[in-house]
Parts: C-alpha cells; sequence; structure tokens
C-alpha cells in the first residue's frame, strides 16, 4: 500500500517500506478491502471482513504521537468503513449498518435498527450527516441538517434514524456521495443529482443558494456520469469515458483548473483529457485520481504533503504522484482529511451485492420461470417487485450503445421488446392477479413531478404490461388506473412520455395507440355504464388525444394514419351524449352535464360512429319530400343519384374541371340566377346526407374543409391540379437566380382568366423574400376569394339542413365520406352481406361460387369499377359495405352472349346462367367497361 500526507503511517504495523519523497510504499501483511480517514481517526476493513481503527494525533513537538491499532468487535464481518467528523459507520457484508463512537471505550458498534429491514448496498458520511442506499435502490438520510443536506424539503434539526428519501423513490439510484454539507446521488442512467450546502457552488447548479431537494445537475446529463465523490466544499464527477469535471470552493487548487477561483457548473479537467481516468477520490481539500495505466495525478491543498509531488509543484494543476518504484500496481485510491492512499490489491467483497448486480424485472423473471417456487412464494415475490417504481425504472434498459444513458427527448433508453417478452413469460404463471393489484396500489403514489426523468419510464413499461394483459382478457382494471396517474402527471412530464412515444419505431407507437383504443372500445361495448367511469374514460381520451396530436407533428414517412386514433363508440354513448349536447343548448347552467365523448374529443371518433351519431340527431327532426312523407329509401336514392348525375354532366355547364376533368370547382363568377342554383345544390347535399344517401360529387377534400372552416394548403391544389402545385413547390424551393430567370409575376391564370394577385402592385416579381406570399395568394384566390359569392350560396344551402355546429364534430376527410363515400372498401364485408333471389340460389348454387371465383380474381381498380357498375360510385359507404345490400338474382332470357346488368339504385345484380367460368369472367370484366350493361 502507499501512503503519504499528515499521520499517514501513523499505527500500521508494516514490514518492509521504502519511499520516494512525501510518498511511502508500505508491504502489509494484510490485505486493505476498504479505508477512511477522518478527523483524529484511521480505520480500514481487512480482507477477512475485521475492521481496525486507530485514532491520530499530532505530538507537543508536532510530529506524529504515537498510535495503536485496535480491533473493532462488530457481530457481523465488515465491507465498507466511513467517517464523518465525530462517529464512524460501518457497513456489514450482510447489508447492515452498524454506527460507532471512536472517543468511547470500549468500541461498541450500534445497530442502525431502521435500517435493519433491508440491505444497505452503499454508505456515505459528510461532515455531520449520512446517506445510504440499500439494495431496491431506495435512499436513506441521518444526521445535520443545517444546509437541508438531508434533502426532505427543510433545513433545520438533527434527524437521528434513517429516513427515506421520499423525492428519489422512483429513481434508480446507483451511487451515493457526502461532502462537509452536500449530498449527490446518481442515477442508473448516469443523471447526477445534488442537494444541501451550496455556499462555493459544491452542487454545481450554477449558484450559490443551497437546495432542500434533489435538484438535477443538468450540465452533466450528457456526460455519462460513473462516480461521484465529494470533499468539504468541492465536488468531483467521473464519466464513462475517463473524463474528469470538478466544481465548488478551489481557494487551494482542489479543482484543478490552474487557478483558485470557484466553479459554479461542472467544468472539465482539462490536463487530464486524454488520460482515461478510472476513480477519483475527494479528501477535505484535496483530489485524486487514477488512470487505466495505474498512474494517480492529485491537485489542491498540499500544506501537509497529500498531493504525494514534492514542494515545488503547483498545487492548482493535475500532475503525476511520486510512487516509488515496486512492482505492484495500483487498484484503488483512498483520499482522508489531510493524507491519501492507494492501494494495489482490492479483494472482492463478499456477502452482500454491489448495486450494478441488483436482480431487475427481467432478471427475476427469468429466475422465476426458470427455477421450481412454491406458488405462495411466487407471488409473494411478484408483488414485492411490482410494488416498486424504482424496480421498474432500472429495469428492460437499452444497454446497446449505451442508449440507457442517453436518456432525454426522444430516447427512453429502453428495451420494449425485451419487456414483451419478459411480460408474456410471467403471466404464463398465473401471477396476473398479483401484478394487476400490485401496479394498481403503486400508481396512485407516484410523483407528479418526478426528479429525474428516468421516474416516468415505468410508464412505457406499464403501457407494455397492458398491451400484454389485453392479450390475456379484454378488461383489465390497469388501463383504469394507469389513465388516471398519467392524467395526474405534470404538464412537462406528460409532454416527454408523448415525445417518447413519438420516437418509438412505428410499428410500437401503433401498438400503445390499440392499446388505449382496445380499452376504451372494451369500456364503451361491455355492459359497464361509461358515465361511471367518467374520469377514467376522460382520461383515456385525453392521453390519446394528445397522441394524436403529437402524431401530426412527426415526419409523414414515419406519420400513423389520423384513422388510427379513431374509436368506435356505442349507441347507448352516442345517444346519451346527444342528449346532453341539446341540453346544453338549451340550458348553460354549470350543472348541466357535458357529453363524455361527442363534441368533447370529436376527433377520436370514428367516422362511423358520427355518422350514427348523425343518424341519431335526423330521428329527433322531420323533413320529407313535400307533400310526400311516404317516399321510400329507394325511391330518394334514385332521386340523388339522378340528380346529381345530371348536376356534374358537361351539359349542365356550371363548375370549373381540373385539366384532367376528374374534380370540379365552383366558377369564378356567376350571376344572382346561377347563385341560386348553387343554394339548391348545396341544400340537397345536406338533403342527401340527411337520408344516407351518398351523391356523385366529384369535389376536392378542399370543399369540405371549407364547410369546416378550415384553410386550404398546396395539398389541395396539388389534389386539383398537380401541374400548378409542383409548379408552386418549385417556387418555393427556388433561390433568386432561379426566380430571375422565371420572371413570374404575381398576375396568374386561373379558370381562364388573367388575374393580378396584387392589384395594387401590377407585374410585381415573385422574389425569394415574397414567394411564400405568392403561393400562399394562388390557393387563397383560387379556393376562397375568386368564389366567395357562389360558395357561401351552396353552405348556406347545406346548413339549412343542419346545424353549423353539429357537423363541426366531423374532420373533412370524414365529412367527405359521409357525402359521397370512403376510399376503404372491405370486400369480405360485401361478400358476407350480400342477399341472393332465393329460387335463383337454389337452382344455381355453382353460379353463385362461380361469380365469387371470378370476383376474387379481378384486380383492386376493376372491383372498383364493379363498385361503380353496381352503385354509380366508385366509393364505398362510410358506415361500411354492409350499407351496400347487395342482391344478386337471375337475368330473364339469359344466355353465355349477355352481359350482367345493374340497377343502381337498388343495388340489384343481375346475372345470367353462364355455362362456364370462363365465359362468366369474360362477360363481366366487358361489362366493367363504362359504356356497357349499366341500366338505371
Amino acid at each position: 500500500m502507499f501512503a503519504w500526507g499528515e499521520g499517514s503511517l501513523q499505527g500500521l504495523r508494516r514490514g518492509q517500506e521504502s519511499s520516494s519523497g512525501p510518498v511511502h510504499f508500505l508491504s502489509l501483511s494484510f490485505s486493505v478491502q476498504d479505508l477512511c480517514r477522518g478527523p483524529g481517526l484511521l480505520s480500514f476493513v481487512r480482507a477477512s471482513g475485521d475492521t481496525f481503527l486507530i485514532r491520530t494525533a499530532r505530538a507537543q513537538d508536532g510530529g506524529a504521537a504515537r498510535a495503536r491499532q485496535k480491533l473493532v468487535r462488530c457481530e457481523e464481518k465488515i465491507q465498507a468503513v466511513r467517517c464523518s467528523d465525530e462517529s464512524l459507520a460501518l457497513l456489514s457484508r450482510s447489508g447492515r449498518v452498524f454506527c460507532l463512537d471512536p472517543s468511547v471505550a470500549p468500541l461498541s458498534p450500534r445497530l442502525l435498527r431502521n435500517l435493519s429491514s433491508v440491505a444497505v448496498t452503499q454508505l456515505s458520511c459528510g461532515g455531520q450527516h449520512s446517506v445510504a442506499l440499500t439494495s431496491d435502490r431506495q435512499v436513506y438520510v441521518w444526521g445535520g441538517n443545517g444546509s437541508g443536506q438531508l434533502g426532505q424539503g427543510a433545513g433545520g434539526p438533527q434527524v437521528r434514524s434513517p429516513e427515506p428519501l421520499r423525492a428519489l423513490s422512483s429513481v434508480p439510484v446507483v451511487q451515493v456521495a457526502a461532502g462537509g454539507t452536500q449530498s449527490f446521488c446518481l442515477s442508473v442512467s448516469g443523471a447526477v443529482f445534488g442537494w444541501g450546502g451550496n455556499q462555493c457552488g459544491q452542487l454545481g447548479l450554477g449558484d450559490t443558494t443551497d437546495r432542500l431537494t434533489p435538484t438535477l445537475v443538468k450540465p452533466l446529463n450528457t456526460w455519462r456520469t460513473i462516480q461521484i465523490c465529494c470533499g468539504r466544499e468541492h465536488t468531483a464527477v467521473l464519466t464513462k469515458d475517463g473524463a474528469v469535471f470538478t466544481f465548488g470552493s478551489g481557494r487551494f487548487g482542489q479543482l484543478g483548473h490552474n487557478s483558485f477561483r470557484r466553479e459554479l457548473h461542472p467544468r472539465l479537467v482539462g490536463e487530464l483529457w486524454g488520460a482515461k481516468v478510472t476513480g477519483i477520490a475527494c479528501g477535505s481539500y484535496h483530489t485524486l485520481v487514477l488512470t487505466e495505466r495505474h498512474r494517480i495525478f492529485s491537485f489542491g491543498r498540499d500544506d501537509r504533503q497529500q498531493l504525494g509531488r514534492g514542494e515545488d509543484s503547483q498545487p492548482s494543476v493535475a500532475l503525476p504522484v511520486r510512487l516509488p518504484r515496486c512492482n505492484s500496481r495500483v487498484a484503488a485510491i483512498f483520499a482522508g482529511e489531510n493524507c491519501s492512499y492507494a492501494t494495489c490489491r482490492q479483494e472482492a467483497p463478499t456477502g452482500c451485492q454491489g448495486p450494478e448486480s441488483q436482480h431487475c424485472l427481467e432478471q427475476m423473471i427469468e429466475e422465476w420461470t426458470g427455477r421450481a417456487k412454491s406458488l405462495k412464494q411466487l407471488r409473494a415475490d411478484v408483488t414485492r417487485a411490482f410494488s416498486s417504481a424504482c424496480c421498474f425504472n432500472q429495469s428492460f434498459l437499452d444497454r446497446r450503445g449505451d442508449q440507457h444513458l442517453r436518456i432525454g427527448p426522444g430516447c427512453p433508453g429502453l428495451d420494449l421488446a425485451l419487456a414483451e417478452s419478459s411480460f408474456s413469460s410471467l403471466l404464463r404463471l398465473a401471477v396476473t392477479t398479483e401484478v394487476e393489484a400490485a401496479v394498481a396500489q403503486l400508481l396512485p403514489g407516484l410523483p407528479h413531478r418526478p426528479a429525474s426523468v428516468e421516474g416516468l419510464r415505468i410508464y412505457l413499461l406499464l403501457m407494455e404490461l397492458l398491451h400484454v394483459l389485453q392479450q390475456q382478457s379484454q378488461r383489465t382494471p390497469l388501463g383504469d388506473t394507469l389513465a388516471c396517474s398519467l392524467a395526474r402527471l405534470s404538464g412537462e412530464s406528460l409532454e416527454l412520455i408523448v415525445d417518447w412515444w413519438s420516437s418509438l419505431p412505428q410499428h410500437l407507437s401503433r401498438r400503445y395507440v390499440e392499446v388505449w383504443k382496445r380499452h376504451l372500445t372494451t369500456i364503451f361495448f361491455s355492459s359497464l355504464n361509461p358515465y361511471c367511469l367518467e374520469r377514467e374514460v376522460t382520461a383515456s381520451l385525453q392521453l390519446l388525444q394528445r397522441l394524436s396530436t403529437a402524431n401530426d407533428k412527426i415526419h409523414a414517412a414515419k406519420r400513423l394514419p389520423s384513422e388510427t386514433f379513431s374509436v368506435d363508440v356505442c349507441q347507448l354513448v352516442l345517444r346519451e351524449d346527444l342528449r346532453r349536447w341539446l341540453a346544453l343548448r338549451t340550458d348553460q347552467d354549470a350543472n348541466t352535464d357535458r357529453p363524455l365523448v361527442l363534441f368533447t374529443f370529436p376527433s377520436l371518433i370514428s367516422g362511423r360512429s358520427k355518422r350514427t351519431a348523425l343518424d341519431l340527431y335526423i330521428h329527433t327532426m322531420m323533413v320529407y319530400f313535400h307533400d310526400d312523407p311516404t317516399l321510400t329509401e329507394l325511391h330518394k336514392k334514385n332521386f340523388f343519384h339522378h340528380f346529381f348525375k345530371q348536376l356534374m354532366s358537361e351539359r349542365a355547364d356550371m363548375f370549373h374541371f381540373n385539366d384532367s376533368q376528374t374534380l370540379a370547382w365552383f366558377p369564378p363568377s356567376a350571376t344572382g340566377e346561377a347563385r341560386e342554383k348553387f343554394r339548391l345544390m348545396g341544400l340537397l347535399c345536406g338533403l342527401a346526407l340527411y337520408n344516407g344517401c351518398m351523391v356523385a360529387l366529384p369535389f376536392p377534400l378542399v370543399l369540405f374543409k371549407k364547410l369546416l372552416n378550415v384553410e386550404p394548403t398546396l395539398d389541395d391544389m396539388m389534389e386539383f391540379s398537380p401541374c400548378v402545385a409542383e409548379g408552386l413547390r418549385c417556387v418555393l424551393e427556388y433561390g433568386d437566380q432561379e426566380l430571375e430567370t422565371l420572371c413570374q409575376t404575381f398576375e396568374i391564370s386561373w379558370a381562364g382568366s388573367l388575374v393580378d394577385l396584387d392589384t395594387e402592385n401590377p407585374g410585381k416579381p415573385v422574389t425569394s423574400a415574397n414567394k411564400a406570399e405568392f403561393v400562399e395568394a394562388y390557393i387563397n384566390h383560387a379556393f376562397t376569394s375568386s368564389v366567395v359569392q357562389v360558395f357561401q350560396e351552396f353552405r348556406r344551402g347545406f346548413f339549412q339542413v343542419y346545424r353549423p355546429e353539429l357537423l363541426l364534430m366531423f374532420q373533412p376527410e370524414e365529412l367527405q365520406a359521409a357525402v359521397v363515400g370512403t376510399d376503404t372498401c372491405d370486400w369480405e364485408q360485401l361478400r358476407l352481406t350480400t342477399q341472393y333471389d332465393l329460387p335463383y340460389l337454389m337452382k344455381h348454387p355453382v353460379q353463385v361460387q362461380m361469380f365469387w371465383e371470378v370476383f376474387d380474381e379481378l384486380s383492386e381498380e376493376q372491383r372498383r369499377d364493379f363498385l361503380w357498375f353496381l352503385t354509380g360510385s366508385r366509393r364505398a359507404p362510410i358506415l361500411g359495405m354492409g350499407q351496400i345490400r347487395l342482391f344478386i338474382r337471375e337475368r330473364l332470357d339469359s344466355r353465355d352472349e349477355h352481359y350482367p346488368e345493374s340497377l343502381t339504385c337498388h343495388s340489384i345484380l343481375e346475372l345470367p346462367v353462364y355455362s362456364s367460368k370462363e365465359i362468366m369472367r369474360t362477360r363481366l370484366r366487358e361489362a366493367l367497361v363504362q359504356e356497357r350493361g349499366w341500366q338505371m
């Protein structure tokens, strides 16, 4: 062992000895496992687990007084020893803590009974206080609290018995450290927390204000800290890359920055850069570091030769300690009050496991599934593990490339695939009830704003657990409890969880959306009354709404389709919500019940459910054709079909069509008589929606955006006129040189007319400074300003049927689907809901089988041709293909040369009886050509 500094040799029984300046090499007859040096005492632990204490003092002549080793008789073997100013603390191999007053004889360690029920893995002592870490990652504190060094939220009186530091209860801590009046801890992901005295900036928080609760040292977040050491007024930190940061008082040069200034923020010790430091130690006012090449550097106070470098060195610069030549390599360093030690061999402690080897959930589950254990003991172990937030937050860490150390926005540092497989394995052991009960008890006690982002990992893991539980059972109470717990989190915390969700691979982000949708669906469609679970339902919907909002901001390539977030709602809830909404319109009393879903979370309700809600609303009204309220559905469908077919024909000459003649838009101008036609058109569109009749209205999505007060965008121009939109996109991308070559002005051609978009500055050129203004003006003219009067008439007619606020629950795509149908076609549903003429079915079952075999061979485009052939529309009803009610019957006087025919208003298909499948295939495909076989 090497020793140097004040009284470093006192009381040590040594054999062969050599020295190099102030540093002595001691050839001891035993191995030192741990060592500490405090005011007037030295204590060390031998590899055997025996502890010895040496009282050190100065003689009257100023030299070293004689001292003797004394065995500390303890009932257990010791693995670590720590000194405060007035006492000695011992940590046994079994994880129990004993305290000792070294000034009182005999040396009788006293067990700290408040900690006797848990295994302590680490212990650290400051000037007047102590900090302990237990095997389940909980931090305990006791002792002096004058500067708030116990972190309990208030400074003041001494705390004699260990108390849990509740502010860190959900943070998986792996190391604790204590200094003069400051305390620190390190989390499993490298987050550093400090609290207590800060008069010299020793907390590294950028000021000199004491902290009464654990506070994150944010500048160290990205450095992957692995060790913290504290002196009286300064702190040193070691990173995984071997860099050393120091902060606090520098009055003796103990920060190593070639100055004697204090540092309020963590600052890299530049002289050590590239040295790959593996260990650090702090004395009262000096610092030691150990490199991977087994060299020791020191800096700081040297009045007792505690730096071990000689008399003429600069104390504020990290320089090597002058070690005597020997065949041993340094393994560990220790810094006492005014002295230093280094051991050449370090024995591995036995008994109590260190924090890095403690079991996390994936290890526990592997053990439970691989080892026979009584069911009673297994359930007790499961309950204990799943009752600990800290256990969750240290589990399933993604250690590939140290991802778990990079936790922050966009990186939860979790291996969720491992979590899924582990939870699935666990739940096969018949412990589902214990898991759900333990988590239900845990969640209400979690902090609203955890001390570290690591405290939020549990929520992602519980979403994964909820996913696995839902595979076992449709209804699990975990969903309700988890939703309410998430709703209680601070906005900042919840925002980070949503950010983590956004960063997940698409299959995982979709999975967690489906988890919450499934949870809500089981409530809406079960025997439960959703209004008795209003708080839980609202919390789930709020979370789903946040995820949907975050999804809108994700890059398009990774973004989930908006319908992914849509939830089906049962008629019971829709009817009650509609009743509440109508009641609110007549009674604004604060006590009036508010809708649970409808009009509260409109963007989350599926288009089908909104259409159903609209139908329920229709039942409260009475609108019918003049003089004939008994017209059948087929009559109405026939009327709307023919009306809109004639309306959109070229002979009507009412609209401006795009270049491909596939989409129509309102004309830029119209007379008073023509505008009245557009009002009637809007009215009939509203009536068609009222009667549940799809209409052939080939207008772009922007029509329905404007009905719902949504501004048009470049995407709308891309749908209507891709050539124009591509040109506008190029304008946005061009720089000054390209725009100058383009010679584009604010004058455009639209609908056959030249229009100046800036009438106050005729001929204004488009430049890089105004190109966005030009594009916006172009789109505004095309879809808004040029058709103001015509569109207002259409809108006025459309909302003569419905209250505008009722339709505002729709998204533009949903309103479009409700009026003209949807692009989503479930062909299997069409097959399952098809009805047949009974005599035809009984007489020709083979013909029916042949038809569906031929249909299955059609391409997607040909199937849509069939839909047009059958119904007059290539789109499906918003409530599903079952609404078509396809009816198949035999065509009279049928022969092989005849084509199938359809009655589009009735969705009837008349099939000839063909002699072979090949002939049926040929005739059906020919019939799908629009010039053939379409009968009204």
